[in-house]
C-alpha cells in the first residue's frame, strides 16, 4: 500500500492519534491486522498495573479471567478472520486483583485497496451497570417468590391496564396462564354483572391516583364465581404520576354468604334475638370470621368461636360498656384506644353502617392482631332496631402482604431513579472525550489527504452518530424525570420544515430518494411554539422514513387542522415508501429500546430510542402522536400540537 503522506505526516498523526488516546477515560488499544496489539492507552496501563512489554501482542490474557479467555480468544480469532466488529463484554483483571465487566469493541480499519492494515479497541467500565441489574433481579426474585407463597391472588398492571404480573395462585384460581393474563384478558373473569361497576370505581381511583378497594366475583378455572375482596394501591413517581398498580384480591365469599344469610333471616323472619344463636350457629360457626351479635341494651348476646380465638380464647366481654373497659380495641394505628362510643357495634346500634372499619385488638399477654369489622343495625319487619351484628374479619396477614408489596414498591421507584439518574450522569460524562474526538476528527480531516482522511472520515461520522445517541439518551432522562423545559418563541412554520429537511437533502439524494415538502396554504406565516422541540422531532421522524426507504419519496407535510381566535392546531407528517410495518409490530413502535427488526440480522441499526423519545417530546407539548402504515406501500408518522397565531 502506498501512504500518500511523508513519513514525518505519518508520525505526527500518529502522535496525535496516541495523545488523543491517552486522552480517553476508557481502556485503549490498537493491533496490527493478524491481531498482534503494539499499543495501549495510559488508562490501560493505570488499570492492569502491566507494561507494554508484558501485554504486546497476545500478553493481554495476563489480564483476563482464565474462566472466559477460551471464548474471548475464539471470538477474536473469528473477527481478525472475517474482519467483523468485536463486540464483547469481559471481566478484565484490575492492578490489584480486582475483576471488573467491562464492554470491549474492536474496529478494523483498511486501505485504499480494502486491505485491513490494524485494529482500534476501546474497552468501556460497564461494572456498575451489572451491580445495579443484578440487584434488581435479585429484589424482582425475591418479589415473586413472596408474592407466590400467599394465599391471595397478587397482580401489578400498568397505566394501559396490561398485567405485568400475576402470582401462582392467581393461575391456579383462574386458570389463566401468566402469557393469557396480559393485555386486558383480566376483565374476562370480572363477573358480567359487577363489571360496570368496577371498571366506574377504577376510572374514579386511577384520575385521583387513589388506592382502589372493591368486592366483586372473579371467575374460577371451572366456571363457578367467588366473591374477592380487591385492592391496588398505585405507583407514583417524582413527578407524582402513577406508574403502575400493586393489588391482591382475598377470598371473602364465606363471609359474603353468611353476611347475606344472616340479614335475610333478620329481615324475613323477623326472629327475636334469643333465637338467632340456634338457628343459625352452624353457618356462623363455619366460617373463619368473628360474629358478634348485641341486642338493643348494648349486651353481646352471641360470640362465635372465631371472635373468641381472636380474643386468644380470653373470657368474651358481657356487654359493649366491659368492651370498652377491657382497653382491648384500638384504632388502626393501634396506638388510641377506642372509647365506647366509637366501637363498631355501638355504632350500628345507633342506626349507622359501619364498613369495614380497621382496627387493632391488644390481648392481655400483649398480642396484637389486625382486624376489619363490618357492622349493621338488625330490625325487624316493622323496621324497629332490635339490636346489632358485626363481622370481624383477621386481617394481620393481609395488612403484612401489604407493607410488603409498599416495601416492594418503594424499592422498585428507587430503582428506576438510580437508573434514570445513572444514565444520564453516565451520558453527559461519555460527552465531555466525545468532544475531544469530534474536534480532533475535524482536524485531521483538514490536514491530511487519501486513506488518512478517509479514515478520519470514519471517525468523524461514527462519533457523530455516538454523540446523537448520547443526545438522546440526556434528552430521554429528561423526559422520563419530566424535565424537559418547554420555550414558546415566535416560530416561522415554513423555515421551520426547510430547515429539518435540509440536514437530510444529501442522505436523500445518495439513496436517490425524494425528499419533498408540502404546506398547507392556510397555515399561518407564524406561530408561537417551541421550536426546538418541533424540529427535533421532525428530524427524527425524517431520519427514520429515509432510513427505511429504498426507492421512493419522503413526503413532509403541515397543514391547518382547526383555528378558534388565537388557539391553533396544527398537523405535521411524515410520509415514507418504505416496507411498512405490521399491525403486531404498530403496538411497540413507541416502547423503549425496542426495534421493528430486533434480530442481529436487521439491515438498519438504531438504538429505538427515536420514537420513543419523539413521543415524550409531543406529550411535553401537549400533543399527540400516531402512526398509519400498510406492509409493502409505507409509513405515515404524524403528530398535532396546539399553537398560538402569531
Amino acid at each position: 500500500m502506498e501512504w500518500m503522506h511523508s513519513p514525518d505526516t505519518l508520525n505526527d498523526i500518529e502522535k496525535l492519534f496516541h495523545t488523543f488516546f491517552d486522552s480517553m477515560p476508557q481502556l485503549g488499544w490498537t493491533a496490527r491486522a493478524d491481531g498482534f496489539v503494539d499499543f495501549y492507552n495510559r488508562r490501560f496501563y493505570e488499570y492492569s498495573g502491566c507494561t507494554l512489554k508484558e501485554l504486546q501482542g497476545w500478553g493481554w490474557e495476563k489480564v483476563l479471567d482464565p474462566e472466559t479467555f477460551a471464548e474471548v480468544l475464539a471470538r477474536w480469532k473469528h473477527s481478525l478472520a472475517t474482519f467483523e466488529n468485536f463486540e464483547m463484554k469481559i471481566p478484565l483483571r484490575r492492578h490489584d486483583g480486582v475483576f471488573r465487566w467491562f464492554l470491549t469493541r474492536a474496529t478494523p480499519m483498511f486501505d485504499d485497496n480494502g486491505v485491513c492494515v490494524r485494529w482500534v479497541g476501546i474497552n468501556t467500565d460497564i461494572q456498575e451497570e451489572i451491580d445495579q441489574s443484578h440487584a434488581l433481579s435479585e429484589s424482582e426474585r425475591q418479589f415473586r417468590m413472596l408474592a407466590d407463597c400467599l394465599p391471595d391472588l397478587v397482580w401489578i398492571i400498568d397505566n394501559n391496564l396490561d398485567c405485568i404480573y400475576l402470582n401462582q395462585r392467581w393461575v391456579e384460581y383462574t386458570g389463566l396462564k401468566a402469557s393469557k393474563g396480559e393485555g386486558v384478558a383480566w376483565r374476562d373473569v370480572i363477573h358480567p354483572d359487577d363489571l360496570l361497576g368496577v371498571r366506574d370505581l377504577w376510572n374514579k381511583c386511577t384520575a385521583a391516583k387513589t388506592h382502589f378497594e372493591s368486592e366483586h366475583r372473579l371467575r374460577a378455572c371451572d366456571g363457578s364465581y367467588r366473591w374477592f375482596l380487591v385492592r391496588g394501591l398505585p405507583v407514583i413517581d417524582e413527578q407524582n404520576n402513577a406508574v403502575s398498580w400493586f393489588g391482591t384480591c382475598t377470598d371473602i365469599h364465606l363471609k359474603k354468604q353468611a353476611s347475606e344469610q344472616l340479614e335475610q333471616l333478620a329481615r324475613d323472619r323477623g326472629m327475636q334475638l334469643a333465637n338467632v344463636e340456634a338457628l343459625n350457629e352452624s353457618v356462623i360457626e363455619s366460617i373463619s370470621d368473628g360474629i358478634v351479635i348485641a341486642d338493643r341494651e348494648g349486651r353481646l348476646n352471641y360470640v362465635n368461636s372465631a371472635a373468641r380465638e381472636m380474643l386468644q380464647n380470653q373470657p368474651a366481654p358481657r356487654s359493649l360498656q366491659e368492651a370498652a373497659e377491657n382497653k382491648r380495641n384500638y384504632d388502626d394505628s393501634g396506638e388510641r384506644l377506642l372509647p365506647l362510643d366509637e366501637l363498631p357495634l355501638s355504632k350500628a346500634l345507633a342506626g349507622q353502617f359501619v364498613n369495614d372499619t380497621e382496627m387493632v385488638l391488644i390481648s392481655p399477654n400483649g398480642f396484637r392482631r389486625v382486624v376489619s369489622v363490618s357492622a349493621r343495625p338488625i330490625v325487624d319487619k316493622n323496621g324497629e332496631s332490635n339490636g346489632a351484628v358485626a363481622v370481624v374479619r383477621d386481617i394481620s396477614a393481609r395488612k403484612s402482604t401489604e407493607l410488603a408489596l409498599q416495601q416492594a414498591r418503594d424499592e422498585a421507584v428507587e430503582a428506576n431513579k438510580l437508573k434514570s439518574q445513572f444514565l444520564a450522569n453516565m451520558s453527559h460524562e461519555i460527552r465531555t472525550p466525545m468532544s475531544g474526538i469530534l474536534g480532533i476528527s475535524e482536524a485531521l480531516i483538514s490536514k491530511t489527504e487519501g486513506q488518512s482522511k478517509e479514515l478520519a472520515g470514519t471517525i468523524l461520522s461514527s462519533a457523530q452518530n455516538l454523540m446523537k445517541l448520547l443526545n438522546d439518551l440526556l434528552d430521554l432522562s429528561k423526559a422520563e424525570a419530566g424535565k424537559i423545559s418547554v420555550v414558546e418563541e415566535n416560530i416561522c412554520l415554513g423555515e421551520l420544515i426547510d430547515d429539518a429537511c435540509c440536514t437530510f437533502y444529501a442522505s436523500a439524494l445518495k439513496k436517490q430518494i425524494k425528499l419533498v415538502m408540502s404546506i398547507d396554504e392556510q397555515l399561518p406565516l407564524k406561530a408561537i411554539g417551541d421550536g426546538k422541540l418541533i424540529r427535533q422531532i421532525l428530524q427524527n421522524l425524517i431520519h427514520n422514513a429515509i432510513k427505511f426507504t429504498d426507492a421512493g419519496t419522503v413526503v413532509v407535510k403541515a397543514e391547518l387542522l382547526s383555528k378558534d381566535n388565537d388557539n391553533i392546531r396544527v398537523k405535521f407528517s411524515v410520509q415514507d415508501t418504505g416496507p411498512g410495518i405490521s399491525n403486531e409490530n404498530l403496538k411497540k413502535l413507541f416502547q423503549l429500546f425496542v426495534q421493528v427488526d430486533g434480530t442481529s440480522t436487521r439491515r438498519h441499526e438504531g438504538s429505538g430510542l427515536g420514537l420513543a423519545l419523539s413521543k415524550r417530546l409531543v406529550e411535553a407539548l401537549k400533543g399527540e402522536i400516531e402512526v398509519e402504515s400498510v406492509e409493502g406501500e409505507g409509513s405515515t408518522f404524524s403528530f398535532s400540537l396546539p399553537l398560538l397565531f402569531c
